[in-house]
């Protein structure tokens, strides 16, 4: 199914002004609520753990990847917060296309589930709901260049989200067998990145109890990162990592799936936000 017309509240993301230093990722008059009409999509692979200790994360990255994929295919002209975190992906789109978004991402958990063995969790849920819990969900656009946004979120809403979808609570189911998502375009041309010390560190900080502390500890974190040598917090060369020639498809076999670490590119890619909906900053992750 496809669009042919656009709803209100389509340009919201589009309209964000976007920010382009790092050190704004933390200052929360950076983030806009999402529009009261709004929904939350989050996904989730099950049993991620034990699939990525059989070496299989390749492929539920492939899976991961393909939801965002697929909403795009699906929605070509609208552009929506996303963000991917290597075994579920999230993002939040007008309520006028729910039935879209499920059918989508009910079709991509068949194809997930029939093609590769994996099990994708979907659930769908109006931002109402996130507000009646007396969170939100505010979001921002970093640009670190021109042809390039990812974002932001903060409110703690996604965290309940996600939270909710593994509870069990406002699932969509798969589709049936034979019934698939419009995948085309998902390919991958990245190829492994090797390290030069030994390790690529990446840090996942979420906050506790005094989100002030939060913001001057990240603020601290990024000020003493970019003072270092550029050899020991770049993890890739300046021209990008190595690639690959694309290959085709998404999840026509497990195989082919094998053969593609991550390629997602369609859209924005990762957020960064706090359990206690107060933005999280990865310094690592911007400064490669």
């Amino acid at each position: 199914m496809k669009v042919d017309q656009e709803v209100e509240g389509d340009r919201f993301y589009e309209a964000l002004v976007r920010f382009d230093s790092f050190d704004d990722v933390v200052r929360r008059d950076r983030y806009s609520p999402l529009p009261d009409d709004w929904i939350i999509a989050v996904t989730n692979v099950s049993q991620s753990t034990e699939a990525i200790e059989q070496g299989r994360y390749r492929e539920v990255n492939t899976v991961d990847a393909a939801v965002l994929s697929a909403v795009s295919n699906a929605l070509p002209d609208l552009q929506f917060p996303s963000t991917f975190g290597g075994d579920g992906a999230s993002f939040a789109a007008p309520a006028a296309y729910s039935s879209i978004i499920k059918d989508t991402l009910a079709g991509t958990a068949a194809g997930a589930e029939d093609a590769l063995g994996l099990t994708l969790r979907i659930a769908v849920i109006p931002i109402a709901d996130i507000r009646a819990q007396q969170l939100d969900v505010l979001v921002a656009r970093f640009a670190p260049s021109a042809n390039v946004t990812y974002a932001m979120y903060a409110g703690g809403g996604v965290a309940w989200a996600e939270r909710e979808l593994k509870q069990g609570a406002y699932t969509v189911p798969r589709a049936p067998m034979g019934v698939t998502a419009d995948l085309t375009g998902l390919s991958c041309r990245f190829a492994p990145i090797g390290t030069k010390r030994g390790v690529i560190l990446s840090l996942i900080v979420v906050p506790r109890d005094d989100p002030t502390s939060f913001v001057e500890l990240i603020r601290e974190s990024c000020g003493r990162s970019v003072q270092m040598s550029s050899a020991y917090i770049h993890c890739l060369p300046r021209a990008g990592g190595p690639h690959r020639p694309a290959t085709v498809s998404i999840m026509p076999s497990r195989k082919a799936a094998e053969r593609c670490p991550l390629r997602l590119g369609l859209r924005s890619a990762c957020a960064l936000f706090g359990a206690g909906g107060h933005p999280i900053a990865n310094p690592c992750w911007w400064l490669s």
